[in-house]
């Protein structure tokens, strides 16, 4: 059963109440306590975004939550230094999601304060790279 893929549902916040509804379950053993898995054969996953710790491995998870925990999530992006692996790697991530965003026509207000946020920070990434060419010749 193990060889078969796992359902990761993301969401940004989630009650008890909803958990409860789908039965899912904490697996404190074998994973962190935000994680809430449901019945064995349905191989799936909740995973509640505003409870996750905020660790460097968090921060591109949090980024997708909402309000305050995403804020927080974007002012520790943007204090990882330059060379940071957690930076490069949520930028990498980040970059498809902006490009999705960025394309729909009917964005809401949370989509466009996400874009005005992260922008700046692809603007300097982009700067970085064409400096880092220049400079290689």
């Amino acid at each position: 059963m193990n060889d078969y893929p796992k359902l990761w549902i993301l969401t940004p916040t989630a009650s008890q109440n909803i958990l409860d509804g789908f039965r899912a379950i904490l697996d404190e053993e074998n994973w962190c306590s935000e994680i809430y898995f449901l019945g064995e054969y349905f191989r799936t996953a909740i995973v509640v975004i505003h409870q996750l710790p905020r660790r460097p491995e968090t921060m591109w998870l949090r980024i997708l939550g909402r309000e305050k925990v995403q804020s927080q999530a974007i002012d520790e992006l943007k204090a990882l230094p330059k060379d940071n692996i957690h930076r490069e790697n949520a930028l990498l991530l980040l970059a498809d999601l902006l490009s999705n965003i960025e394309a729909n026509p009917d964005k809401d207000p949370e989509d466009r304060e996400l874009i005005m946020r992260l922008s700046p920070l692809f603007s300097q990434r982009l700067e970085e790279a064409t400096q880092s060419g220049v400079q290689q010749g």
